[in-house]
């Protein structure tokens, strides 16, 4: 029975991303019986996210109290940035949540490009502590605010690293309608490079970065998916 309601939960939310991308009726639930068939596939090399981790990324902000100064909120004290910290930050993998608007998120399935997460956090942080390895997971969320607020980056061309063109391109398909979106829409140049400008600049400094609702939390971890940024 558990099963078969985490099949319902991923069919129906990868159905849903494929809409919002523009996709027709029928060719949405293609697209979310191919996303299932390989979710599946994954599933059966990945082990189980341990409780005690699972229960931290569905609610971090209870779970995780002591990082709430007083009178603050969630992750608004001060933060220690490590050498550790970026070499996630230099792997972090994006897509796009198509809800509502569309807005880019950590890639649930590899945040860092690994779909082993937790043995990929092990390896990083040296330990294999539940509780120190869902908290600097969630950690993450405050790396990626503090560098695109105080990070020093220039307006320029730069390649992408950690998602391909045909991702990006197909990530956001279904934006314009009919008319579809242009490499020249997506500030890419004719050799697919990213054309940074001062406005890209300023909407990243003030870019709001969130964890997902605890019931969305819970929905990506039922399906075999990663809570993240």
């Amino acid at each position: 029975m558990l099963d078969r309601v985490k099949f319902m939960f991923g069919f129906f939310r990868a159905y849903r991303q494929a809409r919002k991308a523009g996709d027709s009726p029928d060719d949405a639930k293609l697209a979310a019986a191919r996303h299932m068939i390989g979710a599946q596939i994954d599933a059966g090399d990945r082990p189980a996210l341990p409780a005690r981790i699972a229960d931290v990324w569905a609610d971090p902000a209870t779970a995780l109290a002591d990082a709430v100064p007083e009178g603050g909120w969630f992750g608004s004290g001060p933060f220690e940035i490590t050498s550790q910290h970026l070499i996630l930050l230099r792997t972090m993998c994006f897509s796009w949540d198509g809800a509502e608007r569309g807005a880019p998120m950590l890639d649930p399935e590899r945040p860092y490009g690994r779909s082993d997460l937790v043995a990929q956090l092990a390896e990083v942080f040296a330990t294999e502590d539940a509780d120190t390895l869902a908290r600097r997971h969630v950690e993450m969320l405050f790396v990626l605010a503090r560098v695109l607020r105080h990070g020093v980056l220039q307006p320029g061309t730069y390649r992408l690293r950690n998602t391909s063109l045909d991702d990006l391109r197909d990530a956001m398909r279904g934006y314009r309608g009919a008319r579809g979106v242009s490499d020249a829409d997506l500030a890419l140049d004719a050799d697919g490079a990213v054309i940074l400008t001062e406005e890209h600049l300023k909407l990243l400094r003030g870019i709001e970065i969130r964890w997902p609702s605890q019931s969305d939390c819970e929905e990506r971890i039922a399906c075999g998916d990663y809570p993240a940024a």
